[in-house]
């Protein structure tokens, strides 16, 4: 029988090497070797045909593509069909699918060996319902195959988080504005109490310039009602950006007992919270809010100190 050289037949699922005639023959080690390597061993008057399996044998030991498994395995007794598969990383490096819908970003993970489920629903203005917000382990993370992938999914901005103002511009306020009590101060002072200047700091956490006007506020202190009051407040915010302006409070001493007169001796939980006007284009809609500090007062006036300790005396 004449030889014949052997040949490479490649399809979706299997490589083949052929020769012309079958013959027993013990088998050699295969392993890290490349296909090509693989087919020298193979005489050219045997009938040997190597099939590559489609699913390769993950590892990090062994670079991709060479020969990681084989069967028979060396030294057995093959006659005429050998199976082997190839290596491949272990672990990879985990794709960016954020903005990907969810069913879309799943079976690109899948392809990579891993598993991509659902870890909770998050609102979201960049990211259209569906779409992946986040991934745990983050993209670029370095991950074993056969891992599952965390995903955060949009639901979007319901309806209901959208305002319209009083001008007819449909405004996204999904997100409050963030008020803190920065600092407090005396301004004046007499015989019957004293103003009182809350420093306060507001946060803009949308994409569009907002103002912020007309306090409609009660303040508190450790949780104890003081006050009650209105203040016309103009505060300019540009997108994602923060700025500072103040509520000027009258504190009579009349409205003080022992508790709030001793919390204003000592350092106090303030809070001044209530509703106010936010500003946005021509026309306005009215949003809570909540500011809070810890803060020591100071008082470098001794009448105040004084009527604030007579009555916590009381």
């Amino acid at each position: 029988m004449r030889n014949m050289k052997p040949y490479l037949i490649l399809s979706a699922v299997v490589a083949v090497f052929a020769t012309s005639s079958a013959q027993t023959m013990i088998m050699p080690k295969l392993k890290g070797l490349t296909p090509d390597s693989a087919k020298t061993f193979f005489a050219s008057d045997t009938d040997i045909v190597l099939i590559i399996l489609e699913d390769s044998l993950y590892t990090d030991s062994m670079p991709r593509g060479l020969i990681a498994w084989q069967d028979p395995l060396a030294d057995s007794a093959v006659q005429d069909t050998i199976k082997v598969k190839l290596a491949a990383p272990l672990t990879v490096k985990l794709p960016d699918v954020r903005g990907v819908q969810l069913l879309e970003a799943a079976e690109i993970i899948a392809k990579m060996g891993l598993k991509l489920l659902s870890n909770g629903e998050e609102e979201s203005e960049k990211y259209k319902p569906g779409e992946v917000i986040s991934t745990e382990p983050v993209q670029g993370s370095m991950v074993t195959r056969g891992s599952t992938v965390g995903a955060k999914v949009s639901v979007g901005i319901p309806d209901y988080k959208y305002t319209t103002t009083s001008s007819g511009v449909r405004i996204n306020l999904y997100e409050d504005v963030g008020f803190k009590i920065v600092s407090a101060s005396v301004v004046t002072s007499d015989s019957g109490g004293f103003k009182m200047r809350l420093n306060l700091q507001a946060t803009n956490p949308y994409k569009h310039s907002i103002s912020v006007e007309n306090l409609d506020y009660t303040f508190s202190i450790n949780d104890a009602t003081v006050v009650k009051g209105k203040h016309k407040l103009s505060l300019k915010i540009g997108p994602n950006n923060s700025n500072t302006g103040y509520v000027d409070l009258i504190i009579p001493y009349s409205s003080l007992n022992k508790k709030t007169a001793k919390s204003f001796l000592e350092k106090g939980r303030y809070r001044l919270y209530g509703f106010f006007n936010i500003v946005v284009e021509s026309g306005f809609s009215q949003k809570s809010f909540d500011a809070r500090g810890e803060i020591q007062l100071p008082l470098s006036d001794s009448k105040i100190k004084s009527g604030l300790e007579a009555i916590s005396q009381n």
